[in-house]
């Protein structure tokens, strides 16, 4: 049976998402308590299906309905080069239902705030967004400007894709291409990708500039952890964490801007979504991404930096 109950509608307040007699969470918070996220998803209804989505939340009816259409276009651009592959079922038993990916996009910022907190406590990092692994679930405020709610959706439903498809993903190309992602821009008839992060190229600049260039080697072997890590770099006004992200989304961005290194990508990709666990998917880096390979990508990569 499915976690959720399609054909119920919900009240436009964060209470009524789920059927909890006197619950309210501010009382969660008070006590530095947090819900059981996994057992209260069974009582979250779903007012849009689309093929590949499920979607509840506070927002109107059409926003939902468009959301899910916009949803399916960076579906399709997740998915370029993997094949068959996707059509593996994680279980035979699951229905077509159960196979869909969870999204939950709240109208409010109040209400996105609230949802976090009662389900993981106080987190003082101000977000719009976040995939949140455990559940399998897409969280999303709609408060703010849409081309940026956009951004967050795509950005983090690739978290969310990849999490199923690709569970030993390594952090630079997770991130890269979840940036790279983001700045597509749904249009009537699907997506068009003219909002480039000028930010992060500058970063690069001014990183090449300043001889403060992460080497590939050490980004593409990078865990969480290191990758994430925000030690203050010497000349620069940047921390090491958003130089992991500029020079991930940029290289990123560069392959896919070639067919010969899109097609490397999507092989490097299908690679990894056949990887069993970390140590298979290390692997599958050092021989898509050897140390030659990498020395020779970094004057196209530059040039195509300062090209932008």
């Amino acid at each position: 049976m499915s976690r959720f109950q399609a054909g119920r509608k919900l009240n436009p307040v964060l209470p009524g998402l789920f059927a909890l007699a006197g619950w309210h969470p501010a009382l969660s918070v008070a006590w530095g308590q947090t819900r059981d996220l996994g057992d209260d998803l069974g009582r979250l209804n779903v007012r849009h299906s689309t093929e590949h989505y499920r979607l509840a939340g506070t927002v109107s009816d059409v926003q939902l309905a468009e959301f899910g259409r916009c949803l399916e276009y960076i579906y399709t651009e997740y998915a370029k080069g993997f094949g068959k592959l996707l059509d593996k079922p994680s279980d035979d038993t699951a229905s077509a239902e159960d196979k869909r990916f969870d999204v939950v996009i709240l109208a409010k910022q109040k209400e996105y705030e609230e949802f976090r907190q009662a389900y993981f406590g106080v987190y003082s990092e101000h977000t719009s967004g976040l995939y949140i692994p455990r559940a399998q679930l897409l969280l999303i405020s709609a408060a703010g400007p849409l081309d940026e709610t956009y951004e967050v959706i795509f950005h983090e439903a690739f978290h969310q894709f990849v999490d199923r498809f690709i569970p030993a993903m390594p952090t630079w190309v997770n991130e890269g291409l979840a940036t790279y992602y983001g700045t597509a821009r749904p249009t009537k008839g699907g997506l068009v990708f003219d909002r480039p992060r000028r930010g992060f190229f500058r970063i690069v600049r001014d990183a090449t500039s300043a001889k403060k260039l992460i080497p590939f080697e050490e980004l593409l072997s990078y865990d969480r952890a290191s990758f994430y890590q925000r030690d203050p770099i010497e000349g620069v006004s940047f921390d090491r964490r958003i130089l992991s992200y500029a020079q991930s989304y940029t290289l990123c961005a560069y392959l896919l801007s070639d067919s010969g290194g899109r097609k490397h990508l999507q092989k490097y990709l299908r690679a990894l979504a056949q990887a069993r666990n970390t140590a298979t998917a290390r692997q599958a880096t050092l021989e898509s991404f050897p140390a030659k390979l990498l020395e020779s990508l970094v004057p196209g990569w530059l040039e195509f930096v300062n090209r932008n």
